[in-house]
């Protein structure tokens, strides 16, 4: 599939590449490159935005980069038992979770960096789990608007936990006057 969809020759490939999981290596670590630069545009661009509005472009750019080549996106799941791709999540799941904790530092000041991380691994690790399982058993749920919508309310439900926490640190200043 790969060198059909590149257009060369299995040979070819193999000329480049010395073995199938380097090929999957080479194609993961390309993707994570592409999404770093996607991802930390879009961070930037939902900065100013309202929180509802920014998680739901922040959710619904993931799926859409799982669904725009939704057969290369199962192939490569397929691929990562075979592929010591660890390096690569961890890279994925930093730029998700370093961007997402500046956003919401922004966003709720008063509440410690340490506790605003945990929030951001905990989304980041709910929604990646929610969109590969979709892609397994319900790819199709990907592009409806009402599974995304679901998927939001999930993190607009976490993230209001620290609302009430950011108000809590403004109170406590306030009595402290």
């Amino acid at each position: 599939m790969i060198a059909r969809r590149a257009g060369v020759s299995i040979g070819s490939l193999y000329q480049y590449f010395p073995n199938k999981e380097a090929v999957v290596a080479a194609l993961i670590e390309q993707q994570v490159g592409r999404d770093r630069g996607s991802l930390e545009m879009l961070f930037e661009a939902v900065r100013e935005e309202p929180l509802d509005v920014a998680v739901r472009r922040l959710i619904d750019s993931i799926m859409d980069r799982c669904e725009a080549d939704i057969m290369l996106a199962i192939a490569l799941r397929e691929q990562i038992p075979r592929v010591d791709w660890t390096a690569q999540m961890r890279k994925a799941h930093s730029i998700l979770e370093h961007g997402l904790t500046d956003l919401l530092q922004i966003r709720f000041p008063g509440v410690g960096r340490a506790r605003i991380g945990r929030t951001a691994f905990i989304v980041v690790r709910a929604v990646e789990g929610i969109v590969n399982s979709a892609l397994y058993d319900h790819p199709d749920w990907l592009s409806e608007d009402e599974f995304r919508m679901s998927v939001a309310a999930l993190v607009e439900n976490q993230l209001a936990r620290l609302g009430a926490a950011a108000q809590e640190a403004v109170e406590a200043l306030r009595g402290a006057k």
